[in-house]
């Protein structure tokens, strides 16, 4: 069948974000802005989602052996103690090992709902884990990750393997290719001067 395209607004799609219940993939190949949307994410839950406390996993980061459970309880979470140590003084006595407390109030914070997982690059996990959407599909219905808002981001390529274990759950949108007037339209801003017109000729050329 032929693949059918219908374009959002950039302005809808971050506003559609924030209300949808269900996961979201954002796909497209690599440089399509995928990370930087990502990026984008978390700003709009730090403004407008109150509750909403995102936190942001580089899928490369993590070690063979862990899960997203033992990386948020573990790694991620000691090196958020200083910064919860600043913001709420004398809730933390030991700013090297979370306490149990603080991991409970993080798991309850999740199965709120109020947690926002960012999962950046699928496509850039170690080969150990073997097949990473797979992976990630095992990890989201483990039971206490899909209480989260999960937004992950992976290459065309990876997804079109294996990304069908995932639409059934996922929402998933793609980065589309910029139109040749949008980089010509760049290319103008970026070489707005007089003396760089011979780059920018060039650059569109």
């Amino acid at each position: 069948e032929q693949e059918k395209t219908t374009p959002i607004p950039h302005e809808d799609f971050l506003e559609r974000v924030l209300q949808l219940g269900k996961p979201i993939a954002i796909i497209g190949e690599a440089g399509a802005g995928k990370t930087t949307l990502l990026q984008e994410i978390a700003r709009e839950v730090q403004e407008k989602d109150i509750k909403g406390l995102p936190i942001w996993i580089d899928l490369a980061d993590l070690k063979p052996e862990e899960t997203l459970e033992s990386y948020l309880l573990q790694r991620w979470l000691k090196v958020a103690l200083p910064i919860i140590h600043d913001k709420f003084p004398g809730a933390i006595s030991d700013l090297q090992k979370p306490s149990t407390e603080l991991q409970q109030s993080l798991l309850e914070q999740i199965s709120q709902g109020q947690v926002w997982l960012l999962l950046n690059g699928v496509d850039e996990m170690v080969t150990a884990v073997g097949q990473p959407l797979r992976w990630i599909l095992e990890q989201y219905q483990q039971g206490w990750i899909s209480k989260a808002r999960v937004v992950l981001t992976c290459r065309l390529n990876v997804w079109s393997s294996d990304g069908e274990r995932l639409t059934n759950i996922f929402e998933v949108y793609r980065n589309l290719d910029f139109e040749t007037e949008d980089v010509e339209k760049f290319i103008h801003k970026w070489f707005s001067g007089e003396s760089e017109r011979d780059s920018l000729n060039n650059l569109k050329a």
